[in-house]
Parts: C-alpha cells; structure tokens; sequence
C-alpha cells in the first residue's frame, strides 16, 4: 500500500496536453516522426509558462524505476531538486506498478517494448524541450513535468506526473482502429483519470465536477481540454455526484467499471 503523506484532493482533470488546473501553463505531445530512415518518436514537454525562461542544461539523476515485461516506468529529477526527491524513493515502487500496470492495459501487440521516462522538475524557469527516440525497438515516451522541491505530498505529486505520462502514452498505444481524434482526446483523458482513480487511498478527496479548465485559444489544447471536462462529466453522472472520498470503495468500483467498459471499445 502507498503511503499518503497528507491529505489532499485529486482533481481529476490533471493529465492534458493542454495543462490543467494543477498544472496551469504546461503542456506536452507526442509527434511521430517518419522523416529519417527509422521512425521515431518525439516527446515535447513546455513548462512553466509565464515565468522567466531557464538557464542551462538539463542535468538530472535517476530516482528510481520499475521494469515489468518489455515494459518499463523510470523517474529522474534535476538535480537541484534530486535530493529531496530522492529520500525515501523505494516508497514510490508501489505507484510505479501501478503504472507499469495501466501500461500493459493500454498497450497492443504492436507496442510490446515502451518505457515512460518521466523528469521532475523545478515548478519555475520556462522550457520547451524536444526529445527524439527511435521507434524501431521500442517507444519511448520522455517528458519534463515540473512539481515543487518540498511538496505537501510527493505521493499525490507523483500520482499527478505518472497520470500526465500515462496520459500522453496512451497517444501512441491507441488502436489501430482508432483514428478519430476527438475519441483520442477522450481515450487519453479517461486513461489518467481512471489511473488516479484506482490508486486513490483513504484521506483523499475526489472532485468530479468542481474542477474547471478555461479553453485556450489554440485549437489542439482546446480540444484536449474539452476531452479532459468529458471525461469528468461522465465520470460524475455515473457516480451520481460531483466528489467522493477516496476510501469511497463501491463508487471508485462503479467508476472504473466504466473505465474499462469504454477502454474496452475499439472505436475510442
């Protein structure tokens, strides 16, 4: 069982390309790339918009990592703020299975190989990063997420980053059948809504409906963030109320129902 540092509150529109409430400013996205001999994956991260642009290279540690099956969830962080991060790390093995868990429900047989590469940090200093993988042996997801150096809770901080990575892989892993992309939208939201979901403990507390994003103006991170409102509306008229508790076991088991009832359809 993960340990819960504190009480806190999950909202559940935390994981969109187009940032979120939580993560107000900060973006990513996933580019296939078929321009070389070998196609090849681009993970691209923008973060802390809105403050001063950072400077200097990225130089970051490893914190710790799972590996499950062809498949693998690793955490780094930069370094200045690696050490308070780093304490106490094996803590998180139980959320990195998780991951590693909704990874092999999302993947295919066409994606036996994936890795989610997930760097923490600094929630301040502006960067656009660009992160090309080749896709021939595997796929490789590799995105900056900023988080803060002392957090209230590093277990709900952490259950926010894997959510936004989960989010973003299921992008590449969605099926072949599915080439609608407003179903995509809705597949990758409902894919970290529902991770948050499941790995919710006692003392949290789970809005549905209280959470609102203000649409930006550019078209792709105002479909993304009208996918993520989807997912919520859906998610609180099954439940039949806009929040629960976290130890709310019959509606968390009612919500992630329909989670796997819609996972499920080949169309989404």
């Amino acid at each position: 069982m993960r340990v819960l540092l504190t009480t806190c509150c999950i909202a559940l529109l935390c994981a969109s390309c187009a940032g979120s409430a939580a993560l107000d400013g900060d973006s990513w996205g996933i580019r296939r790339r078929f321009d070389g001999a070998t196609p090849s994956i681009m993970s691209i991260s923008d973060i802390n918009g809105g403050t001063p642009k950072a400077n200097g290279a990225i130089q970051s540690l490893p914190i710790r990592s799972r590996v499950r099956a062809g498949r693998r969830v690793s955490i780094a962080a930069q370094a200045g703020i690696a050490p308070a991060w780093a304490a106490g790390a094996a803590l998180f093995d139980p959320q990195l299975e998780h991951a590693l868990d909704w990874l092999g429900l999302i993947a295919t047989q066409d994606h036996p190989d994936i890795e989610l590469r997930l760097t923490l940090m600094p929630d301040h200093g502006a960067r656009h990063e660009q992160r090309l993988h080749p896709a021939a042996a595997g796929i490789v997801i590799d995105l900056l997420l900023p988080v803060p150096a002392q957090p209230r809770s590093r277990s709900a901080v952490l259950d926010q980053v894997l959510a936004t990575g989960l989010h973003e892989a299921a992008h590449v892993l969605r099926p072949r059948s599915a080439h609608d992309r407003d179903d995509d939208e809705y597949r990758a939201s409902l894919v970290a809504a529902c991770f948050r979901l499941e790995g919710s403990q006692r003392g949290d507390r789970i809005n549905l409906g209280a959470t609102r994003v203000h649409a930006p103006r550019e078209f792709t991170r105002q479909r993304s963030a009208t996918a993520a409102q989807a997912v919520q509306h859906d998610l609180a008229s099954v439940l039949g109320q806009p929040s629960m508790r976290g130890d709310d076991h019959a509606g968390i088991k009612r919500l992630l129902a329909f989670c796997m009832q819609r996972l499920a359809k080949p169309t989404l």
